[in-house]
């Protein structure tokens, strides 16, 4: 939809430019192949560079270790319900910011009030 509301809102930019751009024909689809062909050399061409310029390259990550963010997101995942787990809270005591930072706060409101 953006795209289409850009060519039809800024034709004026574009209509000058267009035969120039895709006028080339069969040149353009051997422009394309060749920067895609270059473009693993160019990436090995930066990485030398780098090296000559004493930046390490970066680690590699370790997948199979569990981080405590991981854990995190996986709790965060898992309990969905803010009540889980504790004491029934009185209707009305609890910050209201907790359920905002969690994005609950209009599903609480819809389902008639605060947990």
């Amino acid at each position: 939809m953006g795209a289409l509301l850009y060519l039809c809102a800024f034709q004026f930019l574009w209509e000058d430019h267009l035969e120039a751009t895709f006028g080339y024909g069969p040149f353009l689809v051997l422009l394309l192949v060749t920067g895609g062909l270059m473009f693993v050399p160019m990436l090995t061409l930066s990485r030398l560079i780098r090296r000559a310029l004493g930046i390490p390259d970066p680690e590699p990550l370790d997948l199979e270790k569990w981080r405590a963010a991981d854990q995190l997101h996986y709790s965060a995942g898992e309990r969905v319900d803010p009540s889980q787990g504790r004491w029934p809270i009185v209707p009305g005591t609890d910050w209201p910011g907790n359920e905002a930072g969690r994005g609950q706060r209009h599903e609480s409101d819809w389902r008639g009030g605060s947990a």
